[in-house]
């Protein structure tokens, strides 16, 4: 029997139209496109010496599938069709003048991960990060790839186990533990606290990392004071003054952060004993900030920024070393002030959304605060955490607080 175009073509639309009226083929869509570029996102941190090329051809091809979604699936109110309007004009101008691509890829996977649940956008996450990590860690303890050790001060070992650098091993485990503790939020016991005190343990004595090492601890303290005192007493001043910073503190963090490190990296002087305590503190990164202010000035949507790291390699740059670690300065340098400003928005607004969850705020705000020194904040390798402001809020079980 002959098998006319016409019909060929009724079907395939008929399919088509069938497939995009059922919203959660939308959500598996996103999903699937998600782990991927998240498991390729952490590959690319590792020593595994894949061609640059995969990666390119991965993440346009995840680009193309998430706008798919956000095109064919997803309804937006108003303010949301102008806020995503205005986030992907200025991803695309920051992508102009300033060649990077981190921004478009952050705000299209922002964009389209609405009405994906929150929680599954963590598994995820979760499922994609540990992957790798643990592919990494047993390749590195096989001799499959290098394990980078770094010493410090001649005596202490930091090692990298397969990623390019240990404070970026670190920053994985500290994001993995966020978000374990969101996801069994629910469910938490103090065997839960003491794992992420053993965790941080290890990661200190293995990887010399003092930051993530000092937030995971501050997120440990922080989800174990709300938990163990909000069963007892929803009226207890830990609990009321832990509301009170849901409301007043915690949306401008990100502001505080970037004032803070910008003028102090602006009036970093050496030879004064004050900012040569804190930078050492800060493991020269007022200087590098400093650096970064006389050398790059204002842009509204970013410029390039030529940084030398030390990860992936064990051969020190000595002097040519140049990286702007706190992610605040690097927004602002790299990406343009427009960009910050919204990047301050979309904090703001997810603590606003999830001021009755303050899991949710607790760990945000470690995150924020980890990421005066670190790079991390907008890297989909590493904080999943501002996809809240777009993905479908999952119900609290224990607390709902009316405001």
């Amino acid at each position: 029997m002959a098998v006319y175009p016409n019909a060929i073509y009724a079907n395939v639309k008929k399919g088509v139209t069938s497939f995009s009226l059922n919203p959660e083929n939308g959500k598996r869509l996103f999903l699937s496109v998600f782990l991927i570029h998240v498991a390729f996102s952490c590959l690319k941190t590792t020593m595994f010496g894949f061609p640059n090329i995969l990666f390119t051809l991965e993440k346009w091809i995840a680009v193309c599938l998430v706008l798919t979604k956000i095109a064919v699936f997803d309804k937006y109110s108003n303010k949301q069709l102008i806020f995503g309007a205005a986030l992907l004009t200025v991803s695309a101008l920051v992508l102009v003048f300033s060649k990077y691509q981190e921004p478009l890829i952050f705000s299209i996977f922002l964009l389209g991960c609405k009405d994906v649940e929150f929680n599954k956008i963590l598994r995820c996450y979760l499922t994609a990060i540990i992957s790798v990590l643990l592919a990494a860690f047993i390749a590195s303890r096989l001799d499959i790839i290098e394990d980078l050790v770094y010493i410090r001060d001649y005596v202490v070992e930091r090692h990298s186990f397969g990623v390019g650098y240990p404070t970026d091993f670190a920053a994985h485990i500290f994001f993995l533990l966020c978000s374990y503790y969101y996801l069994i939020k629910d469910s938490l016991k103090k065997v839960h606290l003491l794992e992420g005190l053993f965790i941080s343990l290890l990661v200190y004595v293995y990887c010399d990392t003092r930051l993530d090492t000092i937030s995971m601890v501050f997120l440990v303290i922080g989800i174990g004071l709300f938990q163990f005192n909000k069963v007892f007493d929803y009226n207890n001043r830990i609990y009321l003054k832990m509301k009170w910073l849901s409301g007043n503190l915690i949306p401008y963090l990100p502001v505080i952060g970037f004032v803070f490190m910008y003028f102090m990296s602006a009036w970093y002087q050496p030879n004064v004993t004050f900012f040569r305590l804190f930078d050492n503190l800060l493991s020269g990164r007022l200087r590098l900030g400093n650096k970064a202010v006389e050398d790059y000035g204002f842009t509204l949507f970013g410029q390039q920024v030529v940084m030398r790291g030390n990860g992936g390699s064990l051969i020190g740059l000595g002097g040519n070393y140049f990286y702007i670690d706190c992610s605040y300065l690097l927004v602002y340098f790299c990406y343009g002030i427009v960009f910050l400003f919204l990047v301050f928005l979309i904090h703001y607004w997810c603590c606003k959304k999830y001021k009755s969850d303050l899991y949710y705020l607790v760990i945000l705000t470690v995150i924020v605060v980890n990421c005066i020194v670190a790079h991390h904040m907008i890297e989909l390798a590493h904080n999943p955490f501002y996809f809240a402001l777009f993905a479908l809020k999952n119900k609290y079980k224990l607390l709902d607080i009316k405001t």
